[in-house]
C-alpha cells in the first residue's frame, strides 16, 4: 500500500511535470522520488507517468490517479489542521481569584 509521502511524490511530479521541482516541494532526493514513481507502477498495475527528454506527462490512468490523489492530499491536510487545532486547545482547570 502506498503511503501519503509516496502519493505526494507522485502528485507533485504530475502537477509540476518536473522531477526537480517536485523534489524541492516534497523535500526528498530525486533518486527516492524516481523509485517511488517506479513502485507506483507496480502498485497500480500500469504506467502512470511517461518520461521523455526533459518532459513528464501523465498517461490516461495517471490522470485518473492524479485527480483522486489531489483530493486525498487535500483531505489529509484538513485532518492535520483539525488535529493541530485540537492539540492547541487549552486543557485543565482554570482557577480565577478575585
Amino acid at each position: 500500500m502506498l503511503d501519503l509521502k509516496q502519493l505526494s511524490a507522485f502528485y507533485y511530479v504530475a502537477k509540476t511535470r518536473n522531477f526537480t521541482l517536485a523534489e524541492t516541494i516534497v523535500g526528498v532526493k530525486q533518486s527516492w522520488l524516481s523509485r517511488q514513481i517506479s513502485e507506483s507502477k507496480n502498485q497500480f498495475g500500469s504506467l502512470l507517468l511517461e518520461r521523455g527528454h526533459d518532459t513528464v506527462s501523465l498517461t490516461p490512468e495517471g490522470q485518473l490517479v492524479y485527480e483522486v490523489v489531489g483530493k486525498l492530499l487535500f483531505e489529509a491536510k484538513i485532518i492535520e489542521s483539525l488535529m493541530s487545532e485540537k492539540h492547541n486547545e487549552p486543557k485543565g482547570k482554570l482557577n480565577s481569584s478575585t
